[in-house]
């Protein structure tokens, strides 16, 4: 029994190895760095100047301004792009392996790339304010003094730091409901990608995917339209955004129900790609290396 699984595990993180070195994800993950730096750069130019470290729990709010949300979701979707991950080498692996435990093997590798790219938000972040960082379970004075004053306006810091988080939570409890949702939203970014991709094309994931990306910034600007936020999944990794609706009495998922919502549609994902990947045709999807 241990050697079966030990089997699996080795299948599992071939594929995922060789999806993950390749060239056009190391471009990607440049880029994200870059993206990364333009939007932490002059937090760790203010913490320099004050003498103060920033928390390394500090990368977190990254993910509540909706721009680099944005940006990191084009990210997540150019690295499933793939999908529905056929090419000759798997094609044989197939082969081997049989129909149904191939696409196992492939939901593996989507929550694995989940919780990859969600650590490559704090690898970059880390790199960024490196050496001004502090490993402490407490914002620190740096983020609070950001989070009380206009010194973000002086030193034109692009992430909000909002107060409202910073004493709502602690830092390692945000951080386990930041992660917790953003790799059940990745997870089900991935396994709707390939859900879409088997029983329509590439084309129609990519589409589907690039929409709920648009709207993130649609369901920020479009006021009128409050119930759009129950749409617009990609928007419930805000976490500020939610508690601010909340203060507003308006419609918006709580975290909870985020988490529920994000957990029914990758179950839902799943079964439907078990079901369908049985009757695969290859000369649909098949795809070069």
């Amino acid at each position: 029994m241990m050697k079966r699984i030990g089997n699996e595990l080795s299948v599992i993180f071939v594929d995922f190895r060789n999806s993950f070195l390749t060239k056009r994800v190391l471009v990607l993950f440049v880029l994200h760095f870059f993206v990364t730096h333009i939007f932490l750069a002059s937090v760790r130019r203010f913490a320099v100047n004050v003498h103060h470290p920033v928390s390394a729990y500090g990368f977190l709010f990254l993910f509540y301004d909706m721009y680099y949300l944005l940006l990191f979701m084009f990210v997540c979707i150019y690295y499933f792009s793939n999908t529905p991950f056929l090419n000759y080498h798997q094609i044989y692996r197939i082969i081997r392996t049989g129909k149904l435990r191939w696409g196992i093997h492939q939901i593996v590798n989507i929550i694995i790339s989940s919780v990859v790219l969600m650590g490559a938000v704090f690898v970059s972040a880390c790199i960024v304010l490196f050496p001004q960082l502090t490993w402490e379970n407490d914002w620190g004075k740096v983020l609070y003094t950001l989070s009380l004053t206009n010194m973000a306006e002086e030193y034109n810091i692009m992430v909000d730091f909002t107060y409202e988080m910073i004493s709502r939570y602690t830092p390692l409890q945000l951080l386990g409901l930041t992660l917790g949702i953003g790799i059940l939203l990745i997870s089900f970014l991935g396994n709707m990608m390939f859900t879409v991709s088997l029983f329509f094309s590439r084309t129609a994931a990519l589409s589907i995917a690039s929409l709920e990306a648009a709207f993130i910034i649609v369901e920020a600007n479009m006021l009128m339209f409050s119930k759009l936020i129950y749409f617009a999944p990609f928007t419930w990794m805000r976490l500020s955004r939610i508690w601010d609706l909340v203060g507003q009495s308006k419609p918006t998922p709580s975290i909870g129900d985020a988490a529920l919502y994000l957990t029914v549609g990758n179950l839902v994902c799943i079964v439907l790609i078990l079901w369908k990947v049985k009757d695969i045709n290859y000369s649909k999807h098949i795809k070069k290396e």
